[in-house]
């Protein structure tokens, strides 16, 4: 389980980031073209061996491509990890904290998953999941664990999108739940799925304000501005802020520059790397 994290690790370091801008990855330790080598060549091997036919290609001459940066060296690997021991049906087990989820869970990522993740397909929830799970350790390593907060938008986001109201009460104490007792100045990283559609949302509580990412730059924003206005209108209640503030006064939602995507499935991509970003 945790050589599978670790590659799982080799994954997201070689995730995407903006046009022109330098993905936040530790050069020590992406892997080395002869230990890239050296992983194919064994690779073929075993497939050799148990007759197993090539992997899935990385998308060269896609048009989605020139938008991100992706460190072959480390997705390789993993193709051929997902096509060599993961094609039976098997899965990576990453377990997700309390601190993103509310409560601890394991999230499982199939062939599938990988498979899209690297062909720049549409990606699952699972892999945006596992990513946060990533940044979430990494500011820990660096000391800023109390400085960003992390919710999993499966907490928040629409689970039907005929209806945007439905459950909008629940997801909003949802999103209360992990506002409760924020210091000043901690931010809050929140991916949204408004129906086949991602945006990310970055909540500073205590200076009423949301920054708000959208690859396709939508002026519709209803289910989101909702979902906030009520999260953050019952937050300054609890803590006493109505009383300094006008409780009918609203959040205020910023628009943020955010890459804009050419087709209909990179959205996915784009928060993950605003994510990154943003912190």
């Amino acid at each position: 389980m945790r050589r599978e994290i670790e590659e799982l690790k080799a994954l997201v370091r070689g995730l995407c980031a903006k046009k022109d801008v330098e993905p936040s990855v530790d050069p020590n330790n992406v892997p080395t073209v002869d230990q890239h080598n050296s992983f194919k060549a064994s690779c073929s091997a075993q497939e050799k061996q148990h007759g197993v036919s090539d992997p899935p290609t990385m998308p060269v001459d896609s048009q989605e491509c020139k938008l991100y940066i992706f460190d072959e060296v480390a997705m390789k690997p993993l193709a051929y990890y997902a096509h060599s021991s993961m094609r039976q049906g098997n899965q990576i087990e990453v377990q997700i904290p309390y601190t993103i989820m509310g409560f601890e869970m394991p999230v499982f990522l199939s062939f599938e998953d990988i498979y899209e993740f690297i062909n720049l397909q549409e990606i699952s929830a699972n892999c945006i999941l596992v990513y946060m799970r990533y940044l979430e350790e990494l500011c820990r390593i660096n000391g800023q664990a109390e400085k960003f907060v992390f919710v999993s938008p499966s907490l928040i986001s629409l689970v039907r999108t005929d209806t945007e109201d439905a459950g909008r009460r629940e997801r909003a104490d949802n999103l209360l739940s992990f506002l409760r007792d924020a210091p000043k100045e901690r931010l809050y990283l929140v991916p949204h799925n408004r129906g086949r559609h991602w945006v990310l949302g970055v909540i500073d509580p205590w200076e009423d304000l949301v920054l708000y990412f959208d690859p396709l730059r939508e002026k519709k924003r209803d289910d989101f501005t909702e979902l906030m206005n009520m999260a953050l209108t019952d937050w300054k209640i609890t803590t006493g802020e109505g009383i300094r503030r006008r409780r009918d006064c609203k959040t205020k939602i910023s628009n943020r520059p955010c890459p804009l995507q050419e087709g209909s499935v990179e959205c996915g991509y784009f928060i993950l790397g605003e994510n990154g970003l943003a912190m």
